[in-house]
């Protein structure tokens, strides 16, 4: 009787026991580690496309002289010849960049290259009347811009990730036409003109707004600027008859202007700083 109780006991303890195991809860897999996503970063080498418009604010003179007493050279100097207002040629500007960023916290330091072909052409015209005892007396001049390429280096600041503001400014080089000249029917000749064609060297700043696009996109940035460009001055002289005195005039076109683009670039970040994983 004894054993059949002890027994009875065991059956009915293992029971329990296997029942009490069933209701244990089953061991939790180990969390998955989800990397944060990296940290943006403008550092990388870019390329891209620009397009806007360019407006010139040219200046247009003309100094005169005489050196056997009152000619024409004379009258440019009392007004009687009047130098067209300032001005500058004005159209499309379009073309592409390549660059290089490096990005040390929230500041970004940088080198652009850019080259654009351009349109537009303006002209002026003043007109004498025939005061100061003169017959009618007229000038003009007119001027093209057709290329313009810039070396510029770039000074950054990033408020928040995508966002930059920047300043810039380095080198212009540039393709421009300019022609000018005076029309006197009582001198000899009677037509004074200029015109050329050359490569000119100057300068360029500016600044902008750039902004990299987010997620999947986030390598392309689209960006709005504004540079103002000098590139010197087209001058030429010539000397000639007036009644019997020998006179010069010399004329003189500023080749500047302003440019407002925007800009779409492609950065390939090759030497983007890496973004730190933790291990485990």
């Amino acid at each position: 009787m004894l054993r059949r109780i002890l027994l009875s006991s065991a059956g009915a303890l293992a029971l329990s026991g296997a029942a009490f195991a069933a209701d244990l809860p089953s061991r939790a897999p180990p969390p998955v580690y989800v990397p944060p996503p990296p940290l943006f970063s403008w550092t990388g080498i870019y390329a891209g496309i620009n397009a806007g418009y360019h407006w010139g604010g040219s200046s247009y003179s003309f100094i005169g002289a005489d050196t056997d007493g009152a000619g024409l050279g004379t009258a440019l100097g009392a007004g009687a010849v009047l130098a067209p207002a300032a001005h500058g040629s004005n159209g499309f500007i379009g073309g592409g960049q390549i660059g290089y960023n490096y990005q040390i916290q929230s500041f970004v330091l940088g080198l652009e290259v850019d080259i654009d072909g351009a349109t537009g052409r303006n002209s002026r015209v003043a007109f004498h009347d025939g005061d100061l005892g003169f017959v009618p007396i007229a000038s003009a001049s007119a001027q093209q811009l057709d290329w313009l390429g810039t070396v510029r280096g770039r000074l950054g600041w990033a408020p928040i990730d995508h966002l930059l503001i920047y300043g810039t400014g380095g080198l212009a080089f540039g393709q421009s036409q300019a022609a000018f000249s005076v029309v006197a029917p009582a001198a000899a000749p009677p037509l004074f003109a200029f015109s050329s064609s050359s490569a000119n060297v100057g300068w360029a700043a500016g600044g902008g707004i750039e902004y990299a696009l987010p997620a999947n996109w986030s390598n392309w940035s689209v960006k709005v600027e504004y540079l103002y460009y000098d590139l010197g001055r087209t001058t030429s002289s010539i000397f000639y008859t007036y009644a019997p005195n020998t006179s010069s005039v010399t004329g003189s076109i500023r080749h500047n202007g302003n440019i407002v683009r925007a800009g779409l670039n492609y950065r390939f970040n090759w030497w983007a700083p890496a973004p730190i994983v933790a291990k485990y």
